[in-house]
């Protein structure tokens, strides 16, 4: 329970006494804790955003950074359900929970398995184990004076049945050179 106790007490003869008044309320929110791992090393992933959106729709309800232990906790969260994806910036392929690769955003969160949530608890959240995901890179030239072009945005897109879906994009340097 949250809330606001007033206490009121005497002594009498060495014997404490304490009258608690007050309306308590339950705790109407809970929480999911987790982590995210390198599927291939086992080695915990800090700064991996884990999302959580109510179940069945695409509203966000929550999201949380990993902390350098890998470890996110996701709170205020009403009791109902949820489904979990992750999103990085570390090369990793992201994930919608339970092992379905996300490597398009946004994330077919429709596929996911919901986690429940209870009020007042903390629901022990899945292990996100993210691949590693590969890179693409190249040079952005002019085609008429081959001179490299320094300042082009490049964007990747993959295939979905519902038209492309960005994937990453990355800016071209001095040289012309960008990685994805």
């Amino acid at each position: 329970f949250a809330g606001t106790i007033r206490a009121v007490g005497t002594q009498t003869g060495g014997v404490d006494t304490i009258a608690v008044s007050g309306a308590g309320t339950p705790m109407t929110t809970g929480s999911i804790e987790g982590q995210v791992r390198n599927a291939q090393t086992d080695l915990p992933q800090r700064d991996v955003r884990v999302w959580a959106v109510t179940s069945g729709t695409w509203n966000v309800a929550a999201v949380a950074d990993t902390t350098i232990s890998g470890s996110y906790a996701i709170s205020g969260l009403a009791p109902g359900s949820y489904v979990l994806f992750t999103t990085n910036n570390l090369g990793l392929v992201d994930e919608v929970y339970d092992n379905i690769a996300c490597p398009a955003t946004p994330c077919d969160v429709e596929r996911g398995t919901p986690v429940a949530v209870s009020a007042g608890a903390t629901t022990a959240g899945p292990v996100f184990r993210l691949d590693p995901g590969g890179r693409v890179s190249g040079r952005v030239t002019d085609g008429a004076t081959g001179a490299p072009l320094a300042g082009v945005s490049v964007s990747l897109y993959a295939p979905h049945p519902t038209g492309p879906r960005f994937v990453r994009s990355a800016t071209t340097n001095t040289s012309g050179d960008y990685t994805a």
